[in-house]
């Protein structure tokens, strides 16, 4: 049996339930997943460096920690540390990506004749989150702001019309005549003509 490595990367609380709900705690980094997948990506070896150059810094904790589970050839290879860039980089991603299923649930449900506020609500209660994690108005905010920016997507999209299109192929160079080639490198050699 093979041993494995545990991480704990500081989260806010309503991406920690996210990602508890869609990958289980601990997940293991792997490339299937957009968030096991930029961990695994993000993974790096410490770096021996003398202690006055290590610049001052300090730590931010958003609340609660993801426990992520990696193969100890992982650890090995690609290290198991995570740059405080790339923790703040992983919150990001994972709410964006957060934002963006609340879009298509709401939009989903609304197709099917719910009203926004209460498909808004439903997606919270769905994930557990208190007003607290994410409130009500914040999701509210950000999903009319996903939405007026797909629709402008959408416009721009139907609006462009490309001015050229370019095929790119590989090309090989392949000589008339594969025995004049040839004459040039034999009277090099001072055989021939």
């Amino acid at each position: 049996m093979s041993q494995s490595c545990l991480i704990r990367i500081s989260v806010r609380p309503y991406v920690k339930k996210f990602l508890v709900r869609n990958y289980s705690e601990p997940f293991f980094a792997t490339d299937r997943g957009f968030a096991p997948g930029f961990i695994l990506n993000a993974l790096e070896k410490p770096v021996k460096v003398h202690p006055a150059a290590i610049p001052k810094r300090v730590q931010i904790e958003y609340g609660e920690f993801i426990h992520v589970s990696i193969g100890a050839s992982t650890a090995r290879k690609k290290g198991q540390l995570l740059s405080s860039e790339n923790v703040r980089i992983f919150n990001e991603v994972v709410t964006d990506a957060l934002y963006e299923q609340l879009y298509q649930f709401v939009v989903m449900l609304s197709e099917s004749g719910c009203q926004i506020d209460a498909s808004i609500r439903s997606f919270l209660s769905m994930y557990n989150f208190t007003e607290d994690d994410l409130s009500f108005e914040n999701a509210k905010r950000q999903f009319y702001k996903l939405r007026k920016r797909k629709s402008v997507e959408k416009m721009l999209d139907h609006s462009k019309v490309p001015a050229m299109v370019a095929t790119f192929y590989e090309e090989k160079v392949i000589p008339a005549d594969p025995y004049q080639s040839m004459g040039a490198e034999m009277s090099l050699l001072g055989f021939g003509g």
